[in-house]
């Protein structure tokens, strides 16, 4: 009995962390492949983990950006409180405007690395994280499918218990009126009639509570499939799940420890492009102008060609502070791909546990609720036959009551923790995005 007050609770807890108030009818019900494909297409979550991929695709462009030439052009107009003339002595004095008072101008500036060893360390990084980008989107999927599976199966049990709680009010109130006729015909005690009474009020109290956490269920579930109204959810009927064989080293699949490797590969290239930005760098321009003010030398035009090696001698330590930064990053790189394959590792066994606990814990179950049929259907026998009262009925009723919900949470929990099992190797089920 305590077990069963335990997981009923538990069931109640679920429910009261999806709950939220609502008034409004469920939407037509969905299946458990639509609701997968709802929670793949609208969810906020995967909307945001899609954008960083989007974020990480774009800096990919800029990282190839430090190598391709890059062309400036600009364009001037100057006014001078006067114009600078110079005049030259002669028979006939000449005067020459050396800069006049206003003038047009342009420039044409070509600039292209020839040697920029970080920026060539920054395009594999670029791609690597781009790859890190893509598989948290498929970690943030299959998390988003164990999500909605939870709440999935929780409209679906909770519909059940609802079930249970109405089949068991009909008990009930046929016990209310076997008892009022025993009474009325002088074979029953009014505190049988009492008794009957209480329980088609707990009864009733029961159908509230389950009907309410029902309609909460089914909000919770709109709310995880990106839709602001209440969806229900199709029963998929008592067939056991389909436990899938999964080897020992499956979480090494994992879309989250496949990106943390790539992450860690990231963080040591890093270190190395750190280590490369003490090196020299050399660039080319080709620098090209244009005036409308020729001036004393007679030339609209010219270009010219300009070579730059720049050699970092010092800057304060500036560079040797960004090495350290990249290397305590790259080592607590490492860190976190060690820790998140030895948790997969953990996750994928313990999930297969639950698989299997769950399994057992739902044959048990269904043993329990015939053998809690069968006590109902005698205690009801010898309370006609007068050789009991009421009050073992009423248990057995509960017992009845107590066995129906706890096989119905089983059957959600085994369910789950398929899922539970798929995600943990890297197989969650449910469209790719």
């Amino acid at each position: 009995m305590t077990n069963v007050r335990y997981q009923a609770s538990r069931f109640v807890a679920v429910l009261a962390f999806y709950a939220l108030p609502t008034t409004a009818e469920a939407q037509r019900p969905v299946t458990l492949a639509e609701a997968y494909r709802l929670a793949s297409t609208q969810s906020l979550d995967l909307e945001i983990a899609r954008r960083n991929h989007e974020r990480a695709d774009a800096l990919v462009t800029q990282s190839w950006s430090a190598l391709k030439p890059s062309v400036v052009g600009t364009g001037t107009y100057t006014l001078r409180d006067e114009a600078t003339t110079r005049t030259f002595p002669g028979p006939t004095p000449t005067t020459i405007t050396i800069t006049p008072r206003d003038s047009f101008g342009a420039s044409l500036v070509v600039t292209q690395p020839l040697v920029e060893p970080a920026a060539w360390l920054g395009i594999p990084n670029a791609q690597d994280s781009r790859e890190a980008a893509a598989l948290d989107v498929e970690a943030a999927r299959q998390q988003i499918v164990l999500l909605t599976a939870r709440t999935y199966w929780s409209v679906v049990t909770a519909r059940r218990v609802l079930e249970v709680n109405r089949q068991l009010e009909g008990v009930a109130n046929a016990n209310l009126r076997a008892a009022q006729a025993r009474l009325e015909a002088g074979t029953g005690l009014a505190i049988d009639v009492t008794r009957a009474q209480i329980d088609v009020q707990v009864a009733q109290r029961q159908i509230a509570m389950a009907s309410a956490a029902q309609a909460d269920a089914q909000e919770a579930l709109g709310l995880v499939l990106g839709i602001s109204e209440p969806i229900d959810a199709v029963d998929p009927g008592d067939q056991p799940p389909a436990v899938p064989g999964v080897d020992a080293a499956a979480s090494d699949s994992r879309p989250d420890v496949r990106s943390a490797a790539v992450q860690q590969g990231v963080a040591d290239r890093a270190v190395d492009a750190a280590w490369w930005s003490l090196a020299p760098t050399l660039d080319a321009q080709w620098i090209g102008t244009w005036t409308d003010s020729v001036g004393a030398f007679g030339r609209e035009t010219q270009w010219q060609i300009v070579g730059t090696l720049t050699v970092p001698f010092y800057d304060g330590g500036y560079r040797y502070g960004v090495i350290a930064q990249r290397e305590a990053e790259a080592a607590q790189a490492r860190v976190v791909a060690d820790r998140l394959s030895r948790q997969a590792r953990n996750e994928l066994s313990s999930a297969r546990r639950a698989v299997e606990t769950q399994r057992v814990a739902v044959e048990t179950a269904m043993r329990q609720v015939d053998l809690a049929r069968q006590a109902l259907a005698q205690a009801q026998a010898a309370y006609e036959a007068g050789a009991s009262t009421n009050l073992e009925v009423i248990q057995a009723q509960q017992s009845v009551r107590d066995a129906e919900v706890t096989l119905a949470i089983g059957r959600a929990d085994w369910q789950i923790a398929v899922v539970r099992l798929l995600v943990a190797s890297g197989h969650a089920p449910g469209p790719r995005p």
